[in-house]
């Protein structure tokens, strides 16, 4: 197998990160699907367009959604003071 790094990214400490190509991740996961797959729109495009464009992709793919970065953003902030008060 070649693996070869394509991204650096910052991580919190204390949350460890790694980032797997998803035909290597998959076979080891519930359902053999990615949980989440983030999309980069080409500079220019209208977010709002882009999401909508998704969405309507979406409806034909049972347990698919789209949504906006804020939504992602705002969905992993809840999820960060469920985990702090887990761990209280």
């Amino acid at each position: 197998m070649d693996i070869r790094v394509v991204a650096l990214f910052e991580s919190r400490p204390g949350y460890d990160s790694l980032l797997l190509p998803v035909s290597l991740l998959a076979p080891h996961t519930t359902n053999g699907l990615p949980a989440q797959i983030l999309v980069r729109a080409a500079e220019g495009t209208d977010p709002d367009r882009l999401v909508a464009w998704l969405g309507t992709w979406a409806k034909e793919h049972p347990g698919v959604r789209a949504a906006s970065r804020d939504a992602l953003l705002e969905t992993h902030a809840e999820e960060s003071k469920t985990q702090a008060a887990a761990q209280g």
